[in-house]
């Protein structure tokens, strides 16, 4: 503890130990020992004057720690509580009622589409491939209809299989994700941008029929543009939010002024004092490069749709982007939180 309060004033002791030196009290006498082994005796105001000489803002001296070594099951309700409360409790109420409105926005969009209007994008996808130079680069737009089923479904497959985090998955668990995508186009609620086959899926309907400039937007960024097609392969950095969520619920807090010592302890120590902001860097990919394409899309919709359809199709753009932000910002809001509820619960304060 301090040896002198906030205003400075020393407070009493027997003995202490400061810098090179230590002192014993005898009433108003203190006797200070160098480290050489040498003994001086003092005056009281004297020995105050030498301590605040020798001993930098004492007043600053790390206190004993607040906080006692956690016992395993403290360390398991922590992680438990603070996972369900943060991971899934305040994540879930950001990310979900975000999602759901803007999926509902993106719908009304697909749905106040005249048949002009959408023989209109139509028409005017097939021209931007041209304008943008997507057709010399081997890029083609396919309908999700009956009939192109089977090609939807070995693009996705290669796809899948190609994907530095999904390769790895068991064959059962890829089959889910193909069908579920392919089912999710051939509805008109998605439309994507296969890289490997370099294949624009679009679906048949109006719904996300206003999309096809998006996705040609990440054509354009895999084909046309070395930095698009660089935050392309840095998408699955958002993998690292699982061992940041580990490390952040696992690790133990640092006792006051005890540093961190090794790489390995530096590193997650500074992983668990910045969870939050790391999980959100962790998505910068996505979001960037899914604000690319979307400006991409609609320099191209406004070249070729009339200002009003052009408007539309922006806006079902923004609100797109919506859903890859509302994610971000719930799963980095959720394992901040998740962090903070588990050192509640396993460093418990003493009195």
């Amino acid at each position: 503890m301090p040896v002198c309060d906030t205003d400075g004033n020393l407070k009493p002791f027997n003995t202490i130990i400061f810098g090179d030196y230590s002192a014993q009290r005898n009433g108003n006498t203190v006797y200070v020992r160098a480290k050489d082994g040498s003994v001086q005796a003092m005056e009281m105001k004297e020995f105050q004057k030498f301590l605040t000489e020798n001993v930098t803002r004492v007043d600053k001296t790390p206190q004993k720690d607040s906080y006692v070594k956690p016992s395993i099951g403290a360390t398991i309700g922590g992680v438990t509580v603070g996972g369900l409360v943060g991971n899934g409790i305040v994540a879930n109420a950001i990310k979900t009622p975000t999602i759901q409105t803007c999926m509902s926005k993106i719908k009304d969009i697909g749905n106040s589409l005249t048949d002009a209007e959408f023989k209109s994008i139509q028409d005017g996808a097939k021209e931007a491939l041209k304008i943008a130079g997507l057709d010399k680069k081997g890029v083609t737009m396919l309908s999700a209809a009956p009939e192109n089923t089977e090609i939807i479904k070995k693009a996705l497959e290669r796809e899948f299989n190609g994907n530095i985090i999904t390769r790895f998955l068991p064959k059962s668990i890829k089959e889910i994700l193909v069908n579920n995508t392919k089912a999710t186009v051939a509805s008109g609620n998605n439309a994507f941008c296969l890289f490997k086959d370099k294949k624009i899926i679009l679906p048949t309907g109006k719904g996300m029929s206003w999309a096809v400039f998006h996705e040609m937007g990440h054509a354009m960024n895999s084909n046309l543009s070395t930095i698009g097609k660089t935050l392309q392969k840095c998408r699955p950095l958002a993998i690292l939010t699982v061992p940041i969520t580990l490390i952040a619920l696992f690790k133990n807090k640092k006792p006051n002024g005890v540093k961190p010592e090794g790489a390995v302890d530096k590193t997650t120590t500074f992983v668990k004092n910045n969870a939050g902001k790391l999980t959100f860097a962790a998505f910068l990919p996505i979001l960037i490069e899914e604000g690319m394409a979307s400006i991409k899309g609609n320099k191209l919709a406004s070249k070729l749709l009339s200002p009003e359809l052009a408007k539309k199709v922006a806006r079902g753009n923004k609100i797109a982007y919506l859903t890859y932000l509302g994610t971000a910002v719930a799963t980095a809001v959720g394992i901040f939180t998740a962090s903070k509820i588990r050192d509640a619960i396993v460093h418990k304060k003493t009195a």
